[in-house]
């Protein structure tokens, strides 16, 4: 054989080798990675056992390490009774099991023009990967859980959007439609009543329901992708809701 058909032999097994490493996931993320889109479902296991349901606003960063973000209220201790891992729509897989290096923030109460401050960070597993986008949310049902066809359906019908940023309150303006993906009512989309640049809230006309504490609430940019200017903190009636700013994060965390 001639050199050069040596040489074209082995740049076509080349090809092929590589070709089949990206239809394969060679070189992707370990097989028990999990994906953490914003609006999912998470679960906060308290030390009495106790599980409550919220939701993952964003994912954030600080010094290379990942962390997830959510409603203060939502970390912080009921009674007695303290945060001692945060797991998955499932409520058995951990994402994230050590939470000495997580906080939270709560100041007033979380109605509208109460909630001054309501955000909680805690640190991702090593595990648990960041796709930078929502895919809808999940309907979680009393009784039956968030992983079940109806959750299914909703992320289904609802496109990925890919996360542009963070954006201050100031971004919106009254009458403007936002929306948010939540992990009890998925993605729903109303207009904005009120901003407090002064308190860094707003209030929007959505549907949201306990459960949906943390939510992402976002514009959509013409490209179809989200910025997302907050974190829903409570609802009065299930529509009428208040939502704190998503920037900045606190602790450090962009």
């Amino acid at each position: 054989m001639t050199s050069s058909r040596a040489r074209g032999v082995r740049n076509a097994i080349v090809s092929v080798v590589v070709t089949l490493a990206g239809v394969l996931g060679m070189a992707a993320t370990p097989a028990n990675a999990l994906p953490m889109y914003a609006g999912d479902s998470i679960r906060i296991e308290y030390s009495d056992g106790v599980k409550y349901g919220c939701t993952l606003n964003s994912i954030a960063y600080r010094g290379g390490a990942m962390y997830g973000v959510t409603a203060g209220h939502c970390l912080a201790p009921i009674g007695g009774a303290r945060p001692v891992r945060v797991l998955a729509a499932d409520a058995r897989t951990p994402i994230s099991g050590d939470l000495r290096d997580s906080g939270f923030l709560l100041e007033g109460d979380n109605t509208l023009g109460g909630a001054l401050k309501d955000v909680a960070w805690f640190p991702m597993a090593g595990h648990v990967t960041d796709p930078r986008a929502m895919r809808g949310g999940f309907i979680d049902l009393p009784f039956i859980g968030a992983i079940q066809g109806l959750s299914g359906f909703a992320q289904f019908i609802n496109p990925n959007r890919r996360i542009a940023g963070r954006q201050p309150v100031t971004a919106v303006r009254t009458g403007q439609i936002v929306c948010k993906d939540g992990a009890r009512t998925s993605r729903t989309c109303g207009p904005v009543l009120n901003v407090n640049p002064r308190t860094g809230e707003i209030a929007v006309l959505i549907l949201s329901l306990q459960g949906d504490s943390g939510s992402p609430v976002y514009t959509v940019n013409p490209d179809g992708s989200a910025n997302i200017v907050g974190i829903v903190s409570g609802a009065a009636y299930g529509m009428f809701v208040a939502v704190d700013a998503a920037t900045p994060l606190p602790a450090g965390l962009r």
